[in-house]
């Protein structure tokens, strides 16, 4: 379905009033510019489409604060994407990823003795 730029206004208030096809006309809109932020941003380590509907998700919880903000819908939803990935890589570096390959053989032994057998 594609939105007439005139008509934004009156499908984003559709959608604060969770009308099914409000929300499906904003994601369709929406979903080049989301998607484009998110593959710049995080383009590795979690699955893309888990992220972009993460964005998705915080899009339509604050639609409320679209008017409010004064900014134009590519710009304030941009602005959730850009933040939404960012938080998601500083969750990332306080969680960094340890493989097993990476660990001295020392530790990786002594690991494997505590742990008991490595699932294949």
């Amino acid at each position: 379905m594609e939105i007439d730029p005139a008509e934004i206004g009156e499908w984003v208030r559709r959608a604060r009033q969770r009308d099914p096809e409000a929300g499906e006309a904003l994601v369709a809109l929406l979903h080049p510019t989301i998607s484009s932020v998110v593959h710049r941003c995080c383009p590795w380590r979690e699955d893309v489409r888990d992220l972009v509907q993460d964005v998705f998700l915080k899009i339509f919880q604050n639609l409320d604060q679209l008017q409010a903000s004064g900014l134009g819908i590519y710009v304030w939803a941009r602005r959730i994407a850009l933040t939404t990935c960012l938080n998601r890589r500083r969750w990332w570096r306080s969680r960094p990823e340890l493989r097993w390959a990476d660990l001295p053989e020392e530790q990786a032994d002594l690991l494997a003795e505590t742990s008991g057998p490595i699932a294949s």
